[in-house]
């Protein structure tokens, strides 16, 4: 292993980042190009672009949605990928907003890719227990490759963990 923490407390860090955020009320959006920085061993030649939208009003209910677009990369499911992802936050009792529900579900499409992943948690935030500590219970499903169709169906995290589960490369 060439950096340590490849497996435990992995952390996504990048080479270059652009970031441009405007706000206007409730509504954020954000445009971002990133360039990872891989470690020599793991490189893939996979820099990411997209725009980030989030609605954050004073109420019970957050929503957002994402667009991110993989222009280049070395792994061949991963290049010219689109993502979409779109999700929800729901504070059921305004007057308690230590209890919340998210859902996320993300769409991964290209010309040989049909990928999706989603998610249901629930939290709760004990503020009044001296750690305060977070509890969380999630509900996650990722689609993974089925080899007898030509697509590739298995769910890509990009950048999630420190892994590449699609390790395939374009000289491979």
């Amino acid at each position: 292993v060439q950096r340590g923490a490849n497996q435990i407390g992995p952390r996504a860090a990048w080479a270059n980042a652009a970031l441009a955020t405007v706000s206007v009320g409730d509504f954020k959006v954000q445009g971002f190009w990133l360039k990872p920085n891989d470690s020599s061993a793991a490189e893939t030649g996979t820099t990411l672009d997209g725009i980030n939208v989030e609605w954050n009003p004073p109420s019970t209910v957050r929503v957002g949605a994402m667009w991110i677009h993989v222009p280049d990369s070395e792994i061949v499911t991963r290049d010219g990928l689109d993502v979409y992802d779109f999700r929800a936050r729901w504070h059921p009792f305004w007057a308690s907003p230590n209890l919340w529900f998210e859902a996320e579900y993300a769409w991964q499409t290209k010309s040989n890719v049909d990928a999706t992943g989603w998610l249901l948690q629930a939290n709760y935030n004990a503020q009044d227990l001296a750690w305060k500590p977070l509890f969380d219970f999630r509900y996650a499903s990722l689609s993974g490759d089925r080899p007898e169709t030509a697509k590739w169906e298995g769910f890509d995290p990009l950048y999630f963990g420190g892994s590449n589960p699609n390790s395939r490369r374009a000289w491979e």
